[in-house]
């Protein structure tokens, strides 16, 4: 099951929940209990990926990439 991201449409709170893919209507804020949410297209990083660097800065050429 995949982690996904959302954003509370009542408090304007951001969590991560670990949910199936069809989630609709199962998944609720856990501030405030509502079940308005959107789900928010989250970034990712994979080592040695396509882009490169460490994914922690967006000029992909911090210090800290490797």
């Amino acid at each position: 099951m995949p982690i996904y991201e959302f954003k509370c449409n009542e408090c304007s709170g951001n969590f991560e929940q670990l949910c199936r893919v069809d989630w609709e209507g199962e998944v609720k804020c856990p501030s405030c209990g509502a079940a308005n949410l959107t789900k928010i297209l989250s970034r990712f990083s994979s080592p040695g990926g396509a882009g490169g660097g460490c994914g922690s800065c967006a000029s992909k050429n911090c210090g800290s990439c490797k």
